[in-house]
């Protein structure tokens, strides 16, 4: 399994004020995350951290490919990711919580790992369905033949699996 140190941020030892961070995220990292349901992608992903007394703030700007299957016709394809989220860490007596952009760490902190924020971000940018976009007359760029095989293959499932009458 790879390391993912490189996503660890020291950041006790960063003086106030903004600090950047940039990264490309490519088919080691989503491999080494045994829940990643993306496999292959090439990303970067920008990182400014602000740090003040008692908070991170972190924006990430992220841009790229992921490699996906289309959900039409099965055939994988590269799906342009574009986005950015802002993550807002609190370094409280109360550590624990979190919340949809905001996570509440221990005083005495001294380093937070962005690998699992990075994977998140990037997964949400991939929409719940994902097709093949279509081509300047607005015709599917599906495979036509792929599309033929999993026509036949749900008409076989669908026989399959009828009552009888």
């Amino acid at each position: 399994m790879s390391s993912l140190k490189e996503y660890i941020i020291p950041f006790s030892s960063l003086k106030p004020g903004v600090h950047r961070y940039d990264h490309l995220i490519e088919h080691a990292f989503f491999r080494t995350l045994e829940y990643s349901v993306i496999r292959e992608g090439r990303v970067w992903v920008n990182l400014l951290l602000t740090k003040s007394q008692d908070a991170l703030l972190l924006d990430f700007t992220i841009h790229g490919t992921v490699h996906v299957p289309c959900d039409r016709c099965l055939v994988h394809f590269d799906l342009p990711v574009q986005g950015s989220n802002r993550l807002i860490v609190h370094l409280d007596e109360m550590a624990g919580g979190e919340t949809d952009d905001a996570v509440v760490l221990s005083k005495g902190a001294t380093e937070i790992d962005i690998s699992h924020y990075i994977y998140e971000f990037i997964a949400l940018l991939v929409p719940l369905r994902v097709v093949h976009p279509a081509d300047a007359k607005g015709v599917s760029s599906c495979d036509p033949a792929a599309l033929d095989g999993v026509l036949e293959l749900a008409v076989t499932s669908f026989r399959n699996h009828q009552s009888p009458s």
